[in-house]
């Protein structure tokens, strides 16, 4: 009996867990569309050839994988 309730709880998350993933996913696509639009704008209104930083920080370089994800709009 236990082991039917444990199915009846991990059959639903199967399909949840992969409509979570699939939404971070088209999340991280319009982030990264998002920064290479305002990075062209950015070099189109400084009239330069090259690429235009999008922050002062360092970048962070590493193995490991990070989610940033910033909903809010920058002017």
């Amino acid at each position: 009996m236990v082991e039917s309730d444990l199915t009846f709880l991990l059959i639903p998350m199967a399909p949840a867990l992969a409509f979570m993933l699939w939404v971070i996913w088209a999340l991280e696509k319009q982030i990264r569309r998002d920064r290479r639009h305002s990075d062209e704008i950015a070099r189109l209104k400084a009239g330069s050839d090259h690429p235009a930083s999008t922050s002062a920080a360092p970048k962070q370089h590493g193995a490991g994988t990070s989610v940033h994800l910033n909903f809010a709009r920058q002017p």
